[in-house]
């Protein structure tokens, strides 16, 4: 009788005991033996559910990193076998006799890793030493004035400030006194613009969703203001009726187009659901440079453009050319968030035009732009599908106003001489050409073709072609093979890479603005 009780404890402590299954693969043996320093999951290899657990315990008792990962910024380094050396050079040393790491059938698996390692560490120190690693500050927007009177005492204010300053220093050191005069004064006159609704993102959430968001607030303990908002806006949805009385035929009938955009816009102004990091990173390489060494010559087949038969325009930019460019410019326009200056300041204070004329003029003679408007911020426009990926988003770049000014002077001057020179096909070319509008034409073009077609009864294709990431896929130095075969000059041409060297551009959401990212590929809209 003792000896069948003892017998059922032992059994008991054996069906208890985890000492013959494997902690990594979850696997049971009779004897782990070898198999426990053998096993594939505890290598890095495995994907048993257990491969996680053990990991996180194992560094969570001996403060590593986790199994099968080569950590080089931690304090301890541990080997694809279970190892946890001191140093790096331990663990190389190490390497050259361990048995997991010489095992052939893993090496393309550790190859690939320790390469991808290597080469994102080195790109993160260039990306640092060539660009900031400090976040740029957003400046609140400023009001403007509404009377001309109150336009004429900032212009008189403008005149005091920089008519002192008959010589121009540095360039960088003159825009930003310019652009901290200008907004020091209007924030002092005319005060700062509200910033928007900090909470309107509830106001796309359906009921269910307000109810959990509101729970879990209370549960937190979240701010008491956002709290406030939330419940109002539950109350306010519970109290509407449950069905929809609105009549959708009689709101298509008076005005189609203002029911699709009422219909439509909370779709077109979908927020990313990004972290900050995954939007930096697949950013960056997206415009990242691939192949540097690439070069882009004239292809055999294309001919060659004859010789300029008129010379480019070379002279210094007039005052009233300056002032042409920036009358016809949008007042509606986005400034820059980094610096609030709107072209609206120039159009309205003359000062302020001449000032900025010098300033042009400098960086035309020095053929430089200045390193001040090298940065500009970048917003996200869904396209389609998740807003969990950062490829359904367009980036469109919101650059200082002031920068936009030299680069439609640098357009303007190009666009004559390659027109003067009959460069370009007006019959075929109808992008891009001031007072013609190229997508009615060809949509009147194509619609007559196909009702021709459609009376004839004859056949017809039509071939649609969408070029995917166009702007982005522009090479800089196809750029420049572009311009050599149009015959521009070469003091122009190095104006235009200047503008590229060294561009940056922050993803700014409502959420967060990332470091700035270097633009090495492809060119903004």
């Amino acid at each position: 009788m003792v000896l069948c009780v003892v017998l059922i404890v032992i059994f008991g402590q054996i069906l208890t005991c985890n000492a013959t299954i494997c902690e990594y693969c979850g696997k049971d043996f009779k004897s782990l033996g070898r198999h426990q320093w053998r096993c594939k999951s505890r290598t890095g290899v495995g994907n048993s559910p257990n491969t996680e657990r053990a990991s996180s315990s194992t560094s969570a008792d001996n403060n590593t990193c986790t199994v099968g990962s080569t950590n080089v910024a931690g304090e301890s380094f541990m080997c694809y076998c279970g190892r946890t050396f001191n140093s790096y050079r331990s663990l190389n040393l190490h390497r050259r006799s361990c048995f997991v790491q010489n095992n052939p059938c893993f090496a393309e698996l550790f190859a690939q890793q320790d390469d991808s390692i290597t080469i994102a560490n080195s790109n993160e120190s260039m990306t640092e030493v060539l660009f900031p690693t400090d976040k740029f500050k957003v400046l609140s927007g400023v009001k403007l004035p509404r009377s001309d009177l109150s336009w004429k005492a900032a212009n008189e204010f403008f005149q005091s400030q920089f008519s002192v300053r008959p010589e121009l220093g540095d360039l960088d050191s003159e825009i930003v006194f310019m652009n901290n005069v200008i907004w020091s004064y209007f924030k002092d006159t005319c005060g700062l613009v509200k910033s928007a609704n900090k909470f309107e993102h509830y106001g796309s959430m359906s009921k269910s969703k307000l109810k959990k968001c509101l729970k879990d607030l209370k549960s937190h303990g979240g701010c008491l203001e956002e709290i406030k908002f939330v419940s109002k806006l539950l109350r306010k949805r519970m109290q509407s009726s449950v069905y929809d009385q609105r009549d959708y035929e009689n709101e298509l009938n008076e005005n189609f187009w203002k029911f699709c955009k009422n219909e439509f816009e909370n779709t077109e102004g979908l927020e990313p659901n990004l972290s900050e990091q995954s939007c930096f990173d697949y950013f960056k390489n997206l415009f990242k440079e691939k192949s540097k060494s690439r070069l882009f010559n004239w292809p055999s087949w294309l001919s060659s453009f004859p010789s300029a038969s008129k010379d480019f325009d070379l002279e210094c930019p007039m005052y009233r050319e300056i002032s042409k460019i920036i009358r016809k410019m949008k007042s509606r326009g986005s400034a820059c968030p980094f610096n609030q200056m709107s072209i609206i300041s120039f159009q309205r204070c003359p000062i302020l035009r001449t000032h900025l004329w010098r300033i042009i003029c400098k960086c035309w003679n020095e053929k430089n732009i200045p390193s001040v408007w090298k940065h500009a911020a970048a917003i996200l426009i869904h396209k389609k599908d998740s807003t969990e990926d950062p490829a359904n988003f367009r980036p469109i770049c919101l650059e200082p106003v002031l920068l936009k000014v030299i680069t439609s002077l640098l357009r303007n001057r190009i666009f004559k001489f390659v027109c003067e020179n009959e460069f370009i096909e007006s019959g075929i070319q109808k992008g891009f050409w001031p007072g013609i509008s190229g997508t009615i034409e060809h949509t009147e073009l194509l619609s007559h073709i196909i009702n021709h077609a459609r009376n004839k009864q004859r056949s017809l294709v039509v071939t649609l072609i969408d070029l995917k990431n166009a702007f982005g896929e522009v090479h800089h130095k196809l750029i420049r093979t572009i311009l050599i075969a149009h015959h521009i000059p070469e003091e122009i041409i190095c104006f235009v890479e200047n503008l590229y060297s060294d561009f940056s551009i922050s993803i700014i959401t409502k959420g967060f603005i990332t470091k700035p990212i270097p633009v090495q590929r492809g060119v903004l809209q």
